[in-house]
């Protein structure tokens, strides 16, 4: 009989160190998990920082376009009404000298 509770305490052991064995690498990826959540996390905030960064530089650089937009319809108008004078006055010179 002693030699069954020896091994019944030796099985008994051996079912506790391998829970223990289990229970730390259950606590071990959970850590693991936890550090790389934060990880994850913190990474998330950063890139909502950089695409906030991101849409405000477009919003800008969205402006400045419509803004050079409207400059170049201006100076083509202007150029438009230039060339028009010019062409007139061509016609004008040519008939001067046609006389």
């Amino acid at each position: 009989m002693s030699e069954e509770v020896s091994v019944a305490e030796r099985l008994e052991r051996s079912v506790d160190r391998l829970e223990q064995a289990i229970a730390d690498r259950i606590s071990a990826a959970e850590a693991s998990a936890a550090e790389r959540i934060e990880a994850l996390e913190s990474e998330i905030g950063s890139l909502k920082s950089r695409l906030n960064a991101l849409q405000t530089e477009k919003d800008a650089l969205a402006r400045a376009l419509e803004d050079a937009n409207v400059e170049y319809r201006v100076l083509e108008t202007a150029a438009d009404t230039v060339r028009d004078r010019l062409d007139e006055t061509i016609k004008r010179l040519r008939e001067v000298l046609s006389a």
